[in-house]
């Protein structure tokens, strides 16, 4: 047993809030044994193959969404290429830390894929704003800056975006909460 880094780029506001707040892979602060043994009533290893085919209800178009609509089904597919995350993570990339063991399958795909359970205890060591927030027209506060990924891509935004993402800056960085404290603790995902 030997701890890995794990990345993950994310695109939903309600996820990665999750995430951060319950140091899970998937935002899940517990699943029983029964309740990942019936996996809602499919095999284990078809829900895995197709997360990892995705299949699994993928984001679609690059956009910052709100509420979480995607049934995980018990299983979230990381990677070990800060790169990959980078390139998905348009709200956040979060980085952290497992044990190996915990790898439910790897992939040697292009995207060099880790899948976990969603209630998978993880050290979340680092953190990078996504890369919409280059297009970002409000001002971003200074705790914050050291964040902002250096990228040459440029989104275009609907105003529903923008509004996601001004939604995230506020939920992590308010006065004296756990968020913030957790943020500014971690180490810029560059």
């Amino acid at each position: 047993m030997a701890n890995i880094n794990i990345y993950r780029g994310f695109s939903n506001v309600q996820e990665a809030i999750q995430v951060l707040t319950n140091e899970t892979a998937g935002g899940v602060p517990f699943m029983s044994d029964i309740e990942w043994d019936n996996l809602y009533g499919q095999e284990k290893s078809e829900v895995i193959d197709q997360q990892i085919l995705g299949r699994g209800g993928s984001e679609g178009a690059v956009r910052v969404t709100y509420r979480n609509k995607r049934d995980r089904k018990g299983v979230i597919e990381y990677t070990l290429d800060p790169g990959v995350a980078q390139g998905y993570g348009t709200l956040c990339v979060i980085g952290a830390t497992v044990d190996d063991s915990a790898i439910l399958v790897q992939t040697p795909n292009r995207e060099n894929s880790v899948v976990f359970r969603t209630c998978e205890p993880i050290f979340i060591h680092s953190f990078a704003l996504g890369w919409f927030y280059n297009g970002y027209s409000k001002p971003i506060p200074k705790e914050l800056k050291g964040f902002i990924p250096y990228t040459q891509m440029q989104p275009s935004m609907d105003p529903h975006t923008q509004s996601y993402l001004e939604l995230f800056i506020q939920m992590i960085n308010l006065e004296a909460s756990s968020l913030r404290n957790m943020i500014q603790r971690l180490s810029p995902l560059m």
